[in-house]
Parts: C-alpha cells; sequence; structure tokens
C-alpha cells in the first residue's frame, strides 16, 4: 500500500513539474512575441515618411539654391521685393516665402507661409532660378529656366508696384534656352536668355509687358 502511495505522489509531482515547465515556456513565448512585434512596429513607424496635415506624405526634396533678395548685403540700391527668400528644391520645385503687402494680397487669411509662384507653369520643372536686376529704376525678379528649355519669370512691375505675383511663361515664345544672364549696359540692366543655336536674347520687352499672351522676342 505504501508503495502504491509513494507511486502515485511521485505520477502527481512529474504531472506538477511538466505543467509548471510548459506554463513557463508559454510566458516566456508569448514576452518575447510581444518584444519582437514591439520592435517590429518601432522599426516600421521610424521607416514611414512624414505626414502633413491632410495626410499626405511630405516630399523628401532638398534645396538646390537660395536667395534672400531684402537681406541687406542683397538689396543695395534695389527696391525691395517683400520676399524674404526663394528657394529651388530638387523635386523642380520653387518656394517663396513673402513678407508685408506680398504676404498679404497673395496669402491673406491662410495659415501658410510660402507659396510656389511657377507651379501653374505647365508640366515643365525649374531647372535654375535666378535673381536679375531689370532696367534702371532699381526692378529686379525672379527668373526660371524650365527644364523644357522654356523661360518663366515674374513680372517685376506687378511684384513691386502691386505687390502680386503674376508669372510670364514661354518668355519669347522660343524652347531652346540653355541658361539666363544678366548683362549691365551704360544706364540700365538687361536678362538675356542663352538658346542652343548661339542666340543672345534680350528678355526685357517681353517681362516687362503686361500683355498675357506669348510675346515673340524681336
Amino acid at each position: 500500500m505504501k508503495k502504491i502511495t509513494a507511486s502515485i505522489l511521485v505520477l502527481v509531482m512529474i504531472i506538477s513539474m511538466s505543467l509548471s515547465l510548459g506554463a513557463c515556456k508559454k510566458s516566456s513565448d508569448e514576452e518575447a512575441g510581444a518584444e519582437c512585434t514591439e520592435q517590429a512596429t518601432e522599426q516600421s513607424g521610424s521607416e514611414d515618411p512624414e505626414e502633413t496635415a491632410d495626410g499626405k506624405p511630405v516630399a523628401d526634396a532638398e534645396t538646390v539654391k537660395t536667395f534672400e533678395p531684402d537681406a541687406k548685403d542683397e538689396i543695395g540700391q534695389d527696391l525691395p521685393l517683400q520676399i524674404e527668400s526663394v528657394s529651388l528644391l530638387s523635386d523642380g520645385s520653387v518656394v517663396l516665402i513673402p513678407t508685408d503687402d506680398l504676404k498679404v494680397n497673395e496669402l491673406g487669411d491662410s495659415e501658410a507661409t510660402s507659396l510656389m509662384p511657377f507651379a501653374e507653369s505647365g508640366d515643365a520643372k525649374v531647372k535654375d532660378i535666378y535673381l536679375y536686376r531689370i532696367g534702371n529704376g532699381g526692378y529686379r525678379t525672379v527668373v526660371a529656366l524650365m527644364d523644357d528649355g522654356t523661360i518663366s519669370a515674374i513680372n517685376p512691375i506687378a511684384l513691386i508696384d502691386d505687390h502680386i505675383i503674376a508669372v510670364k511663361d514661354n518668355l519669347g515664345g522660343r524652347d531652346s534656352f540653355t541658361g539666363v544672364e544678366q548683362e549691365e549696359g551704360e544706364d540700365a540692366f538687361s536678362i538675356v536668355g542663352k538658346t542652343e543655336e548661339g542666340d543672345d536674347v534680350i528678355l526685357d520687352p517681353v517681362i516687362l509687358t503686361e500683355e498675357e499672351d506669348v510675346q515673340p522676342v524681336e
């Protein structure tokens, strides 16, 4: 009888130990699984792009070129453009930060602090931007060379006199421009487009005109 009782006790102890070991293994597996899940979530979250307020990913575009038209070391004797900065980004877009009346007229009560002046200049992307003087009255403008060989520019009269952004596209009606340069004459500054044919095209007349249609260069 004692042998039977001892055998039963041993069997109970074996079963209890097996159950305890199984519980410990399950608990360890659950903790390890939870830790792996947490690590995977953290890694996944760190790779997700930042999002804007409307849920769209923020474009990962770097600044390629920038200038501050009204900075003391830039403005000189020229008229202020009421522009804090103009930046060309690696995705071919241009971001302009307006100030004073230009900001009020262009952004109004919006919470936005910047605008993209060449966003509606067709499907072409901006290849390069320039800040050039034009005429002899302290006027300047922002000129954009597009990747389709055309040139766009902000009308300097509308910018300085009316404090609004008025972009003129396809200056001169040509699509073979490879660059834009500033030329200084005896009494005035000119903006000259360089073409792949080797032509120097003076763009002043078409930049300053208030005509909305494309004006050919004479």
